[in-house]
């Protein structure tokens, strides 16, 4: 087979799993409107099916050592933990992000790949989010609009979820959509009308979702891509514009948000926080790490079993008591607590090794984009277990694929 044919053919069939990763994007991002009609986890199933498909599209028998690092401690964890836990729906459901997504999508084949197609559903889900608040800010109330509570300072308020399902998924999804929106703007020089309308609509549906971690989390991403980009050139008086520019347009959104939603609140909720003293919030995320670390000295070795300390399957448990359901609120902790040493330990060599070919892939315009949500992961898998979802974890697998230079060896 010629060369040109040879890439014809790769350039096809890396159409075909972007069409299939929308469909996989467009099914997930609508799972909360699919479980209220159906009340069932179809979604996940036409994940699997879907993964199961793409990796029959890509594989190669190639040893990855990354790969084998990463899987070898998670498969005797696994079968040691299979008989006391098969029974639980939490277990099945963390093999797809533990087990699937990794084996299709850390894949020499994504090397070449580009988030447009996921990323495009994104932008459409964003406006109907956006639209989904503006109705609860209304009053309006529906079984397809999510409506949590939250406790700041014992002062309780609802917070709003839209089509979303939590607000934690409203608020990552729609940091996802900053991040990438912004990136077009900074490296792509795209200031069309679209992408801007596309930047602060995620915006303002982030800030609105009151996950206080994305407005410091998009902050930082923020900064990093307008400071990475090659092309910029910076002096003092270029600097002084950036941080004025940036004022301008936080002081423009906390009057939008002034006029949104109730403003003692959303300041209460921005002060608070760095509060680890007073907000019950944050004093609830320490007690589940310290849970997490008692439960990881008790089963240090093979851990607990996937699923035992995460959420996927429970839904938004922001605002559960922490005797209600254990979560470790670190992707970290989760799996050396679900795992075992030996996991967690070559999981935190592999993110480290994943972070450094990140950084050196920030200033190529082909990988920049995986290279900012590969970081954007990293720090948010401090403070939560995001990338056990599915969808997340795709998003993070396919961004290390990009920028990986071992991704197949």
């Amino acid at each position: 087979m010629s060369k040109k044919l040879h890439d014809i053919i790769n350039l096809s069939i890396l159409e075909i799993i972007g069409l299939i990763l929308a469909s996989i994007t467009f099914v997930l991002l609508a799972g909360n409107i699919i479980f209220t009609i159906t009340e069932s986890k179809v979604h996940y199933v036409f994940f699997a099916a879907a993964s199961i498909l793409v990796l029959f599209l890509t594989f190669r028998l190639v040893i990855n050592v990354r790969k084998l690092i990463y899987f070898i401690p998670l498969l005797i964890s696994f079968i040691y933990n299979f008989n006391s836990n098969i029974h639980n729906q939490f277990f099945v459901l963390s093999i797809l992000p533990y087990f699937i997504v990794p084996l299709v999508f850390y894949n020499r084949y994504f090397n070449d790949f580009n988030l447009t197609h996921l990323l495009k559903v994104f932008e459409w889900f964003t406006v109907l989010n956006f639209l989904g608040l503006l109705l609860q800010l209304q009053g309006i109330e529906s079984p397809f609009l999510y409506l949590g509570y939250a406790f700041t300072n014992d002062n309780y308020h609802e917070r709003y979820g839209s089509f979303a399902g939590g607000t934690l998924a409203l608020g990552l999804g729609a940091t996802i959509t900053v991040i990438d929106s912004f990136h077009k703007i900074i490296f792509k020089k795209d200031k069309t009308a679209y992408t801007i309308f596309i930047l602060i609509l995620s915006l303002t549906t982030m800030i609105l979702a009151q996950s206080r971690r994305f407005y410091i989390i998009a902050f930082i991403m923020m900064l990093l891509i307008y400071f990475a980009n090659p092309q910029k050139i910076y002096n003092r008086k270029k600097i002084i514009k950036i941080f004025r520019t940036f004022i301008i347009i936080a002081v423009a959104f906390f009057i939008l948000m002034f006029k949104l939603q109730d403003q003692s609140f959303f300041i209460e909720r921005l002060v608070s926080i760095f509060d680890f003293k007073n907000d019950l919030a944050n004093l609830e995320r320490i007690s589940k790490w310290l849970l997490a670390i008692e439960q990881f000295f008790n089963h240090m070795w093979l851990g607990m079993g996937i699923g035992a300390a995460g959420i996927i399957g429970k839904g938004n448990t922001e605002e559960i008591n922490v005797a209600e359901v254990f979560v470790a609120e670190s992707y970290y902790l989760k799996v050396f607590v679900e795992a075992g040493i030996f996991s967690g330990l070559t999981f935190l060599v592999l993110i480290f090794l994943f972070l450094k070919d990140a950084i050196a892939s920030l200033q190529d315009y082909e990988k920049s984009l995986a290279a900012f949500f590969v970081i954007f992961f990293f720090i948010d898998c401090f403070m939560s277990t995001s990338i056990e979802g599915p969808l997340w974890a795709t998003i993070f697998w396919l961004s290390v694929a990009k920028v990986s230079k071992y991704s197949s060896n």
